[in-house]
C-alpha cells in the first residue's frame, strides 16, 4: 500500500512539473471591424496565452508605427497581439528582425465600413460629446467626426464614412496589396484570413492559424466567447451593405475600392 501511495505521489509531482511548451508569439494585423478583438480573444484563451493589452504600434488608423521594444517582447513567445498596423516601410523593415510570420485578417471594406458606422454610433453613446473635447470624434482614427453627425440621417452618415473611413481603409488595403502581390522575395510570411472564415467556423480558422504557426493543435482547448458588442462582435451578414447602401453609395464604394482590390482579395 505504501509503495502504491509513493507511486501515485510521484506521478502527481511529475504531472505538476510538466511545463507547457513556449509557443510562438502571434502577431495579427486586422482591418477595423473584421471581428478583430473576438478573434484575438478566442485564440489566446484557447491556447492559454496572454492576449497583450499593450500597444505594439502607435498612431491612428490608417497610419501606425512600430514600438520596437514591444515587438521584441512578443517575439519571446506565449503572447498574442492584435493591431491595425499598416504595411509602411518602417514596419516592413522592422518586423522581420523579430518574427518570420504574421497574420493579416481582412474583410470586404464595404461591410467593414457599414460596421464602422454602427461602431461610431455606439461609441458616441458610451462617450458622449463634451464641449471643447475631441475624444468622441477622434475614435482612434485620423478622421474627426462633425459634432452634429448623429443628428444626420443614416444615409448622410454613411456618405461621410464612405468619404473618410472607406478611403482610409482602401489606403491601408492597397499598402498590404502592394506588399503581397507586387513584392518579390518577401522577407517574412503572411497568412491572409478574412471575416467570413471567422463567421462561418471560428474553430477551423483558429486551427488554420495554429498550423501556420506550427503549434500543436492538441494544445488548443477551444474557448467559449459570446458574440456580443463587449467582444466587438456585431451580428451582420456578409453582404448587409447591399441592402443598406443606396445605388449611388454602392457605385461610389466601387470607385474608391477599385477592381484590383475587389478581384485580388475575392470581394464581388
Amino acid at each position: 500500500m505504501l509503495s502504491l501511495r509513493n507511486t501515485l505521489k510521484k506521478a502527481v509531482r511529475q504531472k505538476i512539473n510538466v511545463k507547457k511548451p513556449v509557443l510562438p508569439g502571434i502577431i495579427i494585423s486586422t482591418l477595423p471591424k473584421s471581428g478583430s478583438v473576438y478573434l484575438a480573444n478566442y485564440i489566446a484563451r484557447g491556447l492559454r496565452i496572454k492576449n497583450s493589452p499593450d500597444h505594439t504600434f502607435h498612431g491612428y488608423f490608417p497610419n501606425y508605427y512600430p514600438i520596437q521594444a514591444k515587438i521584441a517582447e512578443i517575439a519571446k513567445g506565449d503572447i498574442l497581439r492584435q493591431e491595425h498596423f499598416d504595411a509602411n516601410a518602417l514596419t516592413l523593415a522592422l518586423l522581420p528582425r523579430y518574427t518570420d510570420r504574421m497574420v493579416l485578417h481582412l474583410r470586404d471594406p464595404r461591410q467593414a465600413t457599414l460596421s464602422w458606422v454602427h461602431h461610431a454610433m455606439q461609441y458616441a453613446k458610451d462617450y458622449p460629446f463634451v464641449e471643447n473635447s475631441a475624444v468622441r470624434q477622434q475614435n482612434y482614427t485620423i478622421h474627426l467626426q462633425p459634432n452634429d453627425i448623429f443628428q444626420w440621417s443614416l444615409e448622410r452618415q454613411i456618405d461621410w464614412h464612405i468619404e473618410t473611413h472607406l478611403v482610409s481603409a482602401c489606403q491601408w488595403l492597397n499598402r498590404w496589396h502592394e506588399y503581397l502581390f507586387e513584392t518579390k522575395n518577401l522577407p517574412f510570411q503572411i497568412l491572409v484570413t478574412d471575416h467570413e472564415m471567422l463567421r462561418q467556423d471560428e474553430y477551423a480558422l483558429a486551427q488554420k492559424i495554429l498550423e501556420y504557426y506550427e503549434i500543436d493543435l492538441s494544445l488548443f482547448e477551444g474557448a467559449t466567447i459570446a458574440r456580443t458588442p463587449e467582444h466587438h462582435f456585431r451580428i451582420g451578414s456578409k453582404d448587409e451593405w447591399r441592402t443598406v447602401f443606396t445605388q449611388k453609395q454602392k457605385a461610389r464604394c466601387r470607385d474608391i475600392i477599385g477592381l484590383k482590390l475587389l478581384e485580388d482579395f475575392g470581394w464581388e
